[in-house]
């Protein structure tokens, strides 16, 4: 009994792994027709970096058609975006003083409740708790200032 039950249960691992092969090859299939029913932008679409600030659409355009492309395919759309940058700069900034701020919350939190500390009385004496140190790095440190941190975020959200 048990050896019928262990064949039957390898014939089953069996078909499944080879229906898998099968439906995996006529999905694929059945996606690469859709893909050729349906074209999109996206299909066609060139991403060009790095140029240069004075440069107007009717230059690009002229540029890619004739070096990239060598005049076999006119360009019916340039989208020019904005440089971002300074923006992902300044977000990062923030992201990271963020943190700085959870985990100075977070170390006073830890320090009232080992000192038995309340709001009331750490306002009163805010010397009470010693300010965290927060890791930058593997050598570096820098000790958190909760004013510092909050002053910093606000120039920063000023600046994007």
């Amino acid at each position: 009994m048990a050896d019928t039950l262990m064949y039957l249960n390898m014939l089953g691992i069996l078909y499944l792994l080879i229906h898998t092969i099968f439906m995996r090859k006529k999905l694929v299939q059945m996606a690469n027709t859709l893909d050729h029913k349906e074209t999109t932008p996206s299909d066609f679409a060139l991403l060009v970096r790095n140029i240069p600030k004075d440069m107007t659409k009717e230059k690009l355009t002229e540029l890619i058609e004739t070096r990239f492309v060598r005049g076999q395919v006119k360009v019916a759309y340039i989208n020019m975006c904005y440089d971002i940058q300074d923006m992902v700069k300044y977000n990062t900034k923030i992201t990271e003083l963020i943190k700085q701020k959870g985990a100075y919350k977070l170390h006073l939190k830890k320090e009232m409740k080992v000192q038995g500390l309340n709001k009331r009385s750490l306002v009163s004496n805010p010397g009470a708790v010693e300010p965290p140190t927060y890791k930058l790095g593997l050598m570096k440190s820098k000790t958190l200032n909760l004013r510092e941190i909050e002053s910093e975020i606000k120039s920063a959200q000023s600046m994007i």
